[in-house]
């Protein structure tokens, strides 16, 4: 599936998200219950997942469209949950987001953010 911006650009994280939820669909809900534990966010996350979104955007890894998406999934000032996440912020951007975050980990530093 491709899923398009209003610009016209393909999305891959849209995309990503996508998938996951189909795969999350097909989990079991303890199993679920875990990925989302996994998909914690603290406050020193946030405000590094949010310097690599940017750097990614400058550097062409991510476009303009993409970096908005993670911008607004890891959101600013919303509510947050007892994970640290945005409360309208689904699993499978949660994941989508994490995931993204581990390759932009090993890109910039070189290590993985989380085991």
């Amino acid at each position: 599936m491709t899923v398009t911006s209003i610009f016209g650009e393909r999305n891959r994280l849209l995309e990503a998200r996508e998938r996951i939820a189909l795969r999350l669909d097909d989990m079991p809900e303890t199993a679920r219950r875990k990925v989302r534990e996994k998909a914690s966010l603290s406050t020193d996350e946030l405000f590094v997942y949010q310097g690599w979104k940017s750097r990614a955007q400058l550097e062409g890894l991510l476009t303009l469209d993409e970096a908005m998406t993670v911008y607004t999934w890891l959101g600013e000032d919303e509510a947050r949950d007892e994970l640290g996440w945005p409360t309208d912020t689904d699993l499978a951007a949660r994941v989508a987001t994490t995931t993204l975050m581990l390759e932009l980990g090993s890109h910039f530093v070189g290590v993985a953010v989380r085991p």
